[in-house]
């Protein structure tokens, strides 16, 4: 039997009255229904306490999503801001030429696997030499600068 949260004396009360009271009902009837008010009380505090925990469950959840919210409008910001230079550059990159381009990155974007390359370069961000072509890659092309050639290009030249 589940603990009912009757004392002893109100538990004997309930059985001597049932016993009395019992019409056309058994004291075994009255017992087993006894025994499910019983337990429908244990099982009433087992769920309240259930649902304390997911009450408390909630809030922490409430808790974490507020955090989250704070931390999230900031970075929105910052996309909106990275996506707009994102626009203008592709802009950019779209209506340049070569040419225009040396003069803007001072760099020859054409010594360079990419236009993004080249312009890492000029930002200080490449590999190799700036972010260029190795010497020995623009020696066996002939171009300036490579670890044979000179001005002129290619030594044998």
């Amino acid at each position: 039997m589940a603990d009912l949260k009757l004392s002893n004396g109100a538990r004997a009360d309930i059985r001597r009255d049932a016993e009395r009271n019992a019409e056309g009902a058994t004291v075994g009837d009255t017992l087993r229904l006894l025994d499910d008010c019983e337990a429908l009380i244990a099982e009433n505090e087992a769920l309240k306490a259930e649902a304390g925990e997911c009450f408390e469950d909630a809030l922490r959840h409430a808790r974490a999503a507020d955090e989250l919210e704070v931390e999230r409008d900031p970075l929105k910001a910052e996309l909106e801001r990275v996506r707009k230079d994102a626009e203008r550059y592709a802009w950019l990159r779209e209506r340049g030429d070569a040419c225009q381009w040396m003069n803007i990155i001072r760099v020859d974007p054409e010594d360079y696997d990419s236009l993004d390359a080249a312009i890492d370069a000029a930002m200080g961000k490449g590999g190799g030499q700036n972010g260029s072509k190795t010497a020995e890659t623009r020696a066996s092309a002939g171009l300036e600068g490579g670890a044979e050639g000179g001005k002129g290009g290619r030594a044998d030249a």
